[in-house]
């Protein structure tokens, strides 16, 4: 379950870096790359970061979103040489 922060800091649910990997199902290195990269926002809380839902959630809509275009463009691509019937 996801931890909850105490009311003098915002009470925004929020999730260890554990169990952020384990949302995303992702490897430990890569979620450590898109907090560097701060694709992923993330807080200290007593020296352990914690990693609020929402941005698990809007990273998770950028990538399917992403994806969506990708596969999309794989589409156009192939029936740009065909004819319509």
């Amino acid at each position: 379950m996801p931890a909850r922060e105490s009311a003098s800091h915002g009470a925004a649910d929020t999730v260890s870096f554990e169990q952020a990997v384990s949302i995303l199902g992702v490897p430990g290195h890569y979620l450590t790359q898109l907090l560097d990269a701060r694709a992923i926002r993330f807080q200290l809380l007593d020296g352990q970061q914690r990693i609020p839902v929402r941005e698990l959630d809007a990273y998770r809509q950028r990538r399917s979103g992403a994806q969506a275009a990708l596969r999309m463009g794989g589409l156009k691509e192939r029936s740009a040489g065909r004819p319509d019937r």
